[in-house]
């Protein structure tokens, strides 16, 4: 059922298994990379759909990842699985054990559950007829399902629009003018609010400040006593009261006088003052800040500090410094003078029928939190959530998919005190793979959700360890520098958990050291000769060897072994070329395209800048407007045209820069060619619509 039945039995099938049929606990399952997540979230699907007891329908499933590509994946795997089910024939002979067979996969279920053929297929079918009505997607997808289902209660449009930013940019900079040209005239309100701030900002900054402040993901409307510490909220004061919890710990190990003791109570003292809001003057916090702003840092050469406490101690300072520079009258005055424009412009936005990416979230978690009516309700039609990629969901998320995962009656108006129904939710994640903090993805409250919510309501963790994209010579070495850089800390990053090769073999094993011709590991080593060469010429130098290399030793050359054992010529999807950066990657690409082989490149930003790329849209808008003589000239001059600047010229000489007038081309003037290709052109643009 699994991706394991594809490649044998790996060393963690037994929490695969209890991933995929586990339904009367909630689900943590840590994967590392290459580990079959999509797969096991399809097998999960699939054992959801035709369970007995009360098996779900697809329609009652929310399965989630992060990218819409990943979704689309996560479907049309789906799909194809359903698919295949339901043209398998169980008439036919079990294959041998260990190979991948569909009908085996089919038995297996029908014998788990109990259930007919007749039983199975009613339900896939079912299943497949509705895959295009499933909740399987991104979290702002469905985000955007929740507020069409509930307009009136979440505040917004039946028909909105999601916005990705175009339209933000638009009308923010539309309505930022006119409101900014009332309030700087001379009927203007609080002219000498206005006067102070201008003396410290530019319009510009102002305007950023302005549009950060309209993201729906700012809280403007909570209770805002004068002092500026204050108006953060709770977040800041707890995120406060953290780092001066760290620091004093510090200094509990370290209460000497040195430098860094000396930096690390300095910072104590300045976080302590505005998380008590004690700006007054005061000598003490007067000369930490002082100190702070002399430009001294922390000491690596200090006897007794371990690599994690130099780095606590930086971080430390690093943020006190920061809180040096904050002139809380100042921001007390912006904030006074700017959020009138933000609560206009969100009201604005919405009523001319849109929703940023921000406003899906907050205004979800809004509706699922603060309308008991619409939770309960959508806890009822949901039965189960999936969830990939959870290391990188945002607190804002974990709300949403928490209140939903909440035990029908029950109704917590704080998402750390729900209590989540058993066997409703599977998350799948890897900690060490959380890249989106500058998305908000938050990997301190990834953990919270996962030990104090799930684990800590008898959820189980299962943990994903066989990798089936590398080869064990390579995790062999991530292994072994991963271990020792990862390392534990509480609340921060979990230990680090090595991922490893299947345990299959494959039937000619033996062989594969005698049919493989490369070495696991190899340094090409690339001479230039005697003269210096620029960094320019030392890339192509290189590009030239690699693709010399791949051309006459590799490809088609090199014996390979797949996953299944057998032998096979090593082909340009079997290479992969890693680069820093793509800033010179033509570099590299133009001698793959002397010598013939094929690529794709991943990221690449200069694709319309490619000569055959160049060609072909010129080629398109000659076909599609006539009188574009600059598109037909790049056509003439292009391989298809081959002709040269001068017979280009006297076509113009000779009023001949149409392709309509090929029947008036002179052939004792021109090339055969010329007008050839010209007759190919007029008959595409007649025939194309």
């Amino acid at each position: 059922m699994t991706e394991a039945m594809e490649h044998g039995h790996p060393g963690d099938a037994l929490e695969r298994s209890r991933a995929t049929t586990t339904f009367d606990a909630n689900i943590i399952v840590t994967a590392g990379a290459g580990t079959g997540k999509t797969t096991l979230l399809v097998d999960r699907l699939l054992h959801l759909l035709v369970r007995n007891p009360r098996p779900l329908k697809i329609t009652e499933i929310v399965a989630l990842t992060f990218t819409n590509k990943a979704a689309t994946e996560m479907k049309v795997r789906l799909r194809e699985r359903l698919r295949s089910y339901l043209d398998a024939r169980l008439d036919r002979e079990p294959a041998a054990e260990g190979t991948n067979n569909v009908d085996a996969e089919i038995r297996t279920l029908i014998a788990t559950y109990q259930l007919s053929k007749d039983e199975l297929d009613t339900r896939l079918q079912e299943a497949l007829r509705n895959v295009e009505r499933s909740e399987i997607g991104t979290i702002h997808s469905f985000a955007a399902t929740l507020l069409r289902l509930y307009p009136m209660e979440a505040g917004v449009d039946p028909q909105f629009c999601e916005d990705e930013g175009r339209q933000f940019d638009r009308l923010f900079s539309e309505q930022w003018d006119l409101w900014l040209n009332k309030k700087l005239s001379l009927a203007g309100e609080r002219a000498g609010d206005w006067k102070k701030v201008l003396k410290n900002l530019s319009l510009d900054q102002l305007k950023t400040l302005a549009e950060s402040l309209c993201s729906e993901a700012i809280a403007l409307r909570t209770p805002m006593p004068s002092a500026m510490g204050r108006r953060a909220g709770i977040p800041l004061t707890s995120w406060l009261a953290d780092l001066e919890a760290r620091s004093i710990a510090l200094l509990e190990r370290h209460p000497g006088e040195r430098l860094n003791e000396k930096l690390v109570r300095a910072a104590q003292r300045v976080i302590f003052s505005f998380r008590a809001l004690t700006q007054d003057r005061d000598d003490d916090l007067a000369g930490a800040k002082a100190l702070l702003l002399s430009g001294k840092s922390i000491s690596q050469a200090l006897k007794g500090w371990s690599t994690e406490e130099f780095d606590e101690a930086r971080e430390l300072v690093r943020i006190a410094k920061g809180l040096c520079q904050v002139d809380p009258e100042l921001s007390d005055l912006l904030w006074g003078l700017l959020t009138p424009f933000a609560e206009m412009f969100r009201e604005f936005f919405v009523h001319e029928g849109f929703v940023s990416f921000d406003g899906l979230l907050i205004r979800a978690r809004n509706l699922v939190r603060d309308h008991g009516r619409v939770r309960e309700e959508l806890k009822r039609q949901f039965h189960a959530i999936l969830i990939d990629e959870f290391q990188d969901t945002d607190p804002i998320q974990y709300e949403i998919l928490l209140y939903l995962a909440e035990q029908i009656g029950h109704q917590a108006k704080e998402w750390r005190n729900v209590k989540l129904t058993p066997g409703k939710i599977l998350v799948v994640g890897d900690p060490k793979q959380s890249i989106y903090a500058f998305r908000r993805a938050d990997i301190e409250a990834y953990l919270e959700v996962v030990d104090k919510m799930i684990k800590a309501q008898d959820g189980i963790e299962c943990h994903l360890t066989t990798n089936f994209r590398s080869s064990a010579a390579i995790l062999d070495v991530v292994n072994g520098v991963f271990a020792s850089l990862i390392q534990p800390k509480q609340g921060i990053q979990p230990s680090y958990i090595e991922i490893q090769p299947p345990e299959w073999k494959p039937a000619n094993h033996e062989s594969r050291q005698k049919q493989a011709l490369l070495p696991e590991v190899m340094v090409r080593k690339i001479v230039a000769g005697d003269q210096k060469v620029s960094a320019e010429q030392a890339r192509r130098l290189e590009a030239e060897s690699l693709a010399r290399w791949l051309k006459d030793e590799i490809l088609g050359k090199t014996v390979m072994v797949n996953q299944r054992g057998e032998p096979i010529s090593a082909q340009p999807k079997d290479v992969a070329m890693l680069f820093r950066k793509l800033t010179d990657i033509q570099d590299y690409l133009e001698p793959l395209r002397r010598h013939g082989i094929r690529y794709v490149v991943e990221g690449e930003r200069h694709f319309y800048t490619v000569k055959e790329i160049i060609d072909t849209v010129n080629l398109l808008r000659a076909v599609e407007n006539p009188n574009d003589r600059l598109a037909l000239v790049g056509v003439l001059r292009s391989p298809l045209g081959g002709v040269n600047d001068r017979i280009i010229f006297e076509l113009h000489r000779a009023h001949a820069l149409d392709y309509r007038q090929w029947r008036r081309l002179d052939a004792s003037c021109f090339p055969s060619t010329v007008k050839e290709l010209y007759e190919v052109l007029d008959r595409l643009h007649r025939e194309t619509p």
